[in-house]
């Protein structure tokens, strides 16, 4: 067996170990039900995430909120222990189908290092509604303490009604 073939079979063994590490480890991605018949794919390692809609006309017309709308959303935030998430309850108090946050997420830890994050939880909220929305800060404070942590809603994007 040549040099080239035996570099090609270990390549191929390493890609098929590392692919049985992603599927035995649930793999990248998770799937979030948003409501109003939404599937959300977000990734575990960064808290990105999208929108997996049948409506691709809907998801073309989005825009970016205006600082009224964002002025009219109300929230509340709390760390799950143990989860690495940070859970959100909002209520939309504007007339704009708000489908896309972008939060800020700032902790500092008790041996004085620091992260920063922005992260896009998935959201359905209808004008005038309330729901909730969840992302993954990517650490589990229950294994490195908190000193403080602070968030806020930088951005988002909807749909006027």
């Amino acid at each position: 067996m040549g040099k080239g073939l035996r570099v090609f079979f270990v390549c191929l063994g390493l890609a098929a170990i590392a692919g049985v590490a992603l599927v035995a480890g649930g793999g990248v991605y998770r799937t979030a039900n948003a409501g109003k018949g939404e599937v959300w794919v977000v990734n575990r390692f960064t808290g990105s995430s999208r929108l997996l809609s049948p409506d691709a006309d809907r998801a073309r017309r989005l825009r970016p909120l205006p600082p009224e709308v964002l002025d009219a959303i109300e929230a509340e935030a709390e760390l799950w222990d143990g989860e690495q998430g940070l859970s959100i309850d909002l209520y939309n108090g504007s007339t704009w189908d708000v489908r896309e946050l972008v939060v800020l997420f700032d902790a500092v830890f008790e041996d004085g290092t620091e992260m920063h994050r922005r992260l896009a939880p998935p959201c359905a909220l209808a004008p005038l509604t309330s729901g909730s929305a969840w992302c993954d800060v990517g650490f589990s404070w229950s294994e490195k303490p908190l000193k403080e942590w602070n968030w806020r809603i930088e951005s988002g994007r909807g749909i006027r009604e």
